[in-house]
């Protein structure tokens, strides 16, 4: 894989928010928030590893295929992959985050965003993308380059805000302000059925959809109020129905309309 140096931005903009009140963001803007930002609270992995395998399992991968993860961060998802068998790959435009994936023993990485990749054309078995697409500054062109690199039958998970959170839900009939994302600087949300019909209108069709609730709360040395609210929390997460949940785990194939594109 070779580098490469991202710059530009701009596209289609999905979602019902973006926490940036510039429109002219580059992803030179991009990674140096998350170069600066982002990757300053010191912690490698956004989950603990056992949620990047429960993830990957919804591909059911197969030894020997190989993975494409976009926006990697420190490799969670490219440590379980190996572990799993898998030619695993991974990019990000954030330098630093690249540099905690290399400490963590992956040497297959490349600087790169994933409106533009830096692979060829139907070489990839499955790609993942957990809870990157909103931060994209094209995420329609994102998706386009994650149809052109995918294999005839490969498979790919992108993972995905939900507006309608039932937490946020909850807040805005108190409050009566709707509170949403992280607030990096890019970030959209958008309902069930929105991300839905955006992927399939940029050439994707949908397998199946799991719900993720976020990982599971440390309780070692949590006070025992705060870990029964944690653990009620976590109940109400597996109870509520999809559209209320946390986020959403979209498991695509390209769909016939894209596979009858001439991938160049």
């Amino acid at each position: 894989m070779q580098g490469c140096t991202p710059d530009g931005g701009g596209g289609s903009v999905p979602g019902r928010g973006r926490t940036s009140n510039s429109p002219a963001l580059s992803h030179d803007h991009v990674r140096a928030y998350y170069d600066d930002v982002y990757f300053d609270e010191g912690r490698p992995f956004a989950r603990p590893l056992p949620d990047y395998a429960e993830k990957l399992s919804w591909l059911s991968p197969r030894p020997t295929e190989r993975l494409l993860d976009c926006s990697c961060g420190a490799g969670g998802v490219l440590a379980v992959a190996r572990a799993a068998g898998l030619d695993a790959v991974g990019i990000d435009l954030s330098r630093r985050a690249l540099g905690y994936a290399k400490g963590s023993g992956e040497e297959r990485l490349a600087c790169a965003v994933t409106e533009r990749l830096p692979i060829a054309s139907t070489s990839v078995d499955l790609i993942t993308c957990l809870g990157s697409l909103e931060h994209y500054l094209d995420p329609g062109a994102a998706v386009a380059e994650m149809c052109r690199v995918l294999r005839p039958g490969g498979r790919m998970l992108i993972v995905v805000p939900n507006y309608y959170y039932w937490r946020n839900v909850a807040y805005a009939a108190v409050y009566g302000d709707h509170r949403t994302g992280h607030h990096q600087i890019v970030e959209r949300v958008e309902t069930y059925r929105g991300w839905r019909t955006f992927l399939e209108e940029h050439g994707l069709a949908v397998t199946a959809v799991h719900r993720d609730v976020g990982p599971a709360p440390a309780l070692r040395g949590v006070h025992l109020g705060t870990r029964i609210r944690q653990l009620a929390r976590r109940a109400i997460e597996r109870l509520v129905p999809l559209y209320l949940t946390y986020q959403f785990g979209f498991v695509c194939v390209r769909s016939k309309h894209a596979a009858a594109r001439s991938w160049v």
